[in-house]
């Protein structure tokens, strides 16, 4: 069963170092996110998430939203960077309206970028209204590689340390590197650079055998939540709600023999067809920051031969 993303608004109070909004930031259409919804709940998606931007700051529209999920069945989440408040009795409030609302788990943004916005007691008001309810809560920690050591000091030596050790079975910790598009996109320090071959069984797509269906505020569809992907125009979009139905890009995706190459036989595969393109041919002797690195690059910079012409030759000699 296939899991839904969907971006209520590009629109954020904050600009973090690596912040990824668009210059001319949108809203999603009210048709696009309830037409969305009902088709997931007849395809039976197993989870829909709510990111953004920052996806509180349109907060009636996502308890709208959420309301036909729980009608539906589907269990909901939530991406949040905190930047929609300065004041704790407001965070706290807004905590109770998510448990209220069935929310069944969040990821809260916090690092340095964040922590320049937002205060440390939102984020501990929040989190310990949170868990009074047994919300799971997976705080996600995006840093600049220089950045690490210096921020593992800072969590052991506050109050969220304590938070996170005394309920280890609903806090996870995770901790990642800033991908290089965005505001970061000719930062360094981004990125973690795997040292395996291009070619190797394991750089397999991690997406297996469902998909992540992302919703963008402009319409697009991608099969991931990749921030490579999404954040630079490739031919990894599955189409755009202004043209396609839902249905009809779910089941073209399920159909794709490009993304059951990604994660059925990885990307070993997929260089036997285009091994012989100059672009392609630079990329196998260069450095990935990861897997999603990897697929975005040839996404973007295979310029002789296309994805379109890929799918086609895997579709004649490896999938059919």
């Amino acid at each position: 069963m296939h899991t839904l993303a969907i971006s209520l608004t590009d629109n954020c109070p904050l600009r973090c170092s690596f912040c990824c909004v668009p210059p001319k930031p949108l809203d999603l259409k009210d048709s696009f996110l309830f037409d969305v919804l009902k088709t997931a709940e007849s395809r039976k998606f197993k989870k829909v998430g709510f990111t953004g931007g920052e996806p509180l700051i349109r907060r009636k529209k996502l308890f709208e939203a959420v309301r036909l999920c729980n009608d539906s069945g589907i269990p909901w989440g939530l991406t949040t960077g905190l930047g929609w408040t300065k004041k704790e009795e407001y965070a706290i409030t807004v905590a109770n309206e998510l448990v209220s609302n069935r929310i069944n788990d969040i990821t809260i943004s916090i690092d340095p970028s964040h922590l320049k916005f937002t205060d440390q007691k939102i984020y501990i008001v929040f989190i310990r209204e949170l868990l009074m309810h047994n919300i799971p809560i997976l705080l996600s920690v995006t840093l600049f590689k220089n950045e690490r050591q210096e921020f593992e000091k800072y969590l052991s030596k506050n109050i969220l340390s304590k938070l996170i050790d005394s309920n280890t079975s609903l806090i996870k910790v995770d901790f990642h590197y800033v991908a290089q598009v965005g505001y970061a996109e000719n930062k360094e320090g981004c990125g973690s650079i795997i040292k395996e071959k291009i070619t190797s069984k394991a750089m397999r797509c991690p997406l297996k055998k469902s998909f992540v269906f992302s919703v963008w505020p402009n319409g697009d569809v991608y099969p991931c939540c990749s921030t490579y992907i999404v954040n630079k125009k490739n031919e990894l979009i599955l189409g755009n709600l202004k043209e396609n139905s839902f249905e009809e890009i779910i089941d073209f995706a399920e159909n794709d023999p490009y993304l059951w190459a990604l994660s059925n036989l990885g990307f070993n595969k997929i260089i036997s067809f285009i091994k012989d393109d100059i672009d392609f041919s630079e990329i196998l002797n260069s450095k990935f920051n990861d897997v999603c690195d990897l697929c975005n690059t040839i996404g973007i910079k295979t310029k002789n031969i296309t994805i379109k012409q890929i799918r086609n030759s895997l579709y004649q000699n490896a999938v059919k």
